[in-house]
């Protein structure tokens, strides 16, 4: 019997410890010394304090002492999670489970130790991943939130210039007003002078206003267009052959200043 109980012992991968009723090492198999980094020699006789880190180190011959006297189970009857120091100083976790008994009239105490440290390796890793990947779907629902305010601010600002532009070409009747980009495509077009060539505004709306000008009058026109992006008015006469056009051109005050309206 005590042969077979010595072959469960030493080949056991989990570290069994055996101490007596008051706290020394009485046995300690190779899966445990390997746990803890030392040799047999150096741990048997020892208090089992010795394999524990504080506060648990100072708390433990209390703990003893408590069970023994109320027998209330604190560690010994119940798995629990704790942290052992090895030889070199260096902690690591491990699931702990105690169990009591008896052998020739003396009280002994058996702890069984599984060690954690890739499990709660695996654990933190994942851990990582997960507050990784909350952060990313925080950061992006951030973004999110700022692209569809940028959305709405910039449709209210598009809504509120059509209605600006509708209100001068109603009250411009002889005309037509035109609001260019920087690049002078035509971003809003209307005015009775598209409506008597019968043009639509959707047929040039998108295209470059120099698009109908005469070759010798695109130079001039264009020169003077992108002047009124630096800031200066624009007021100049062009001959389309059939009739003289008066093109007044300013600034509109927008986010980067890049708008011209031209009538």
């Amino acid at each position: 019997m005590q042969t077979q109980y010595q072959s469960i012992f030493e080949t056991s991968i989990d570290g069994i410890i055996l101490i007596t009723e008051s706290g020394i090492i009485e046995d300690i198999n190779t899966a445990a010394l390997k746990l803890f980094g030392y040799e047999k020699e150096e741990l048997v006789g020892q208090n089992i304090k010795i394999l524990m880190p504080e506060p648990h180190r100072s708390a433990h011959g209390g703990h003893l002492k408590r069970y023994q006297k109320t027998r209330e189970a604190r560690v010994i009857g119940i798995g629990r999670e704790l942290e052992g120091i090895r030889k070199d100083g260096v902690l690591f976790p491990f699931q702990l489970a105690v169990s009591e008994f008896k052998n020739s009239g003396k009280i002994y105490y058996s702890g069984a130790i599984h060690d954690l440290t890739l499990r709660k390796s695996h654990e933190n890793i994942i851990k990582g991943y997960a507050e990784e990947l909350e952060l990313r779907v925080v950061t992006r629902t951030k973004e999110l939130e700022q692209e569809i305010n940028l959305k709405e601010s910039a449709q209210k600002a598009l809504m509120e210039s059509t209605r600006l532009f509708e209100t001068i070409a109603q009250n411009f009747p002889n005309g037509t007003i035109y609001v260019l980009d920087k690049n002078l495509d035509i971003i809003y077009v209307e005015g009775s002078d598209l409506r008597r060539r019968g043009i639509s505004p959707d047929e040039i709306r998108g295209k470059n206003y120099l698009h109908n000008l005469e070759d010798s009058q695109k130079i001039e026109i264009k020169t003077k267009l992108t002047n009124v992006l630096k800031g200066e008015n624009l007021h100049v006469e062009y001959d389309s052959g059939k009739r003289i056009y008066t093109l007044r051109g300013v600034l509109l005050s927008n986010e980067d200043n890049s708008q011209i309206l031209v009538v």
